[in-house]
């Protein structure tokens, strides 16, 4: 059975017991976050709001049987008030508990039955599939960066990737672009050979020559 299957089965099978998503999910063996996706995509329906239609269900069942005493629907039902089984009937059906034990009928009441898995509704996934693929190399950065070290961040790369995923305005492919630009010289080496240039061409200004201080003054 599948995940929704073995859910449906859980509720139905402890239908007068309290349950909870977590043991519907541990029944299905699935996460919680799994067995409602899959049991609303199938039955269009949450599973809690499942199980409480169902127990509603049957307790209308029983009350339009001519149930004596209410209270002990209610208890049967997983309410432990007559008070609060009375709401969740009313906004289920539409009616009080006391005018259908009245009627003695259902007819009136939109009832939830058993849902029975159609397996048109099941999606058909073809068996798993394992490849052997010759070995590949993934490269990447060896280093960790934080807030104070993030300035020593290669740049070219940065640059080469974000300019391999645009078109060059000379219609050069993105590829071509990326690569031309991870091959280039880097930055910092591009700097610092201009500064050394621009260095050497520029005559060093001559020293300012200090004064020589005045001789002190003597008396006569």
């Amino acid at each position: 059975m599948n995940p929704t299957e073995k859910a449906l089965w859980f509720v139905e099978s402890h239908l007068p017991e309290a349950i909870s998503l977590d043991d519907v999910a541990a029944s299905s063996g699935v996460s919680r976050f799994h067995v409602t996706r899959a049991f609303g995509a199938a039955t269009g329906r949450s599973v809690m709001g499942y199980a409480r239609a169902r127990r509603l269900t049957e307790a209308a069942r029983r009350l339009a049987d001519g149930a004596p005493d209410i209270l002990s629907v209610a208890l049967d039902a997983g309410y432990n008030s007559h008070e609060a089984f009375t709401r969740a009937f009313r906004d289920q059906f539409g009616t009080t508990p006391e005018l259908v034990r009245a009627q003695g009928s259902t007819k009136t009441l939109d009832l939830v039955e058993p849902i029975l898995m159609d397996q048109s509704f099941l999606a058909k996934l073809e068996p798993p599939r394992f490849e052997t693929s010759r070995p590949f190399l993934i490269a990447g950065l060896g280093e960790r960066y934080n807030c104070e070290t993030s300035a020593a961040i290669p740049r070219v790369e940065v640059m080469a990737s974000a300019r391999a995923n645009r078109p060059t305005s000379r219609g050069d492919s993105p590829m071509t672009s990326g690569v031309a630009m991870a091959n280039a010289t880097p930055i910092g080496a591009l700097t610092n050979n201009t500064q050394r240039h621009d260095s050497s061409d520029v005559s060093t200004p001559p020293r300012m020559r200090p004064m020589a201080a005045p001789a002190p003054e003597t008396a006569a």
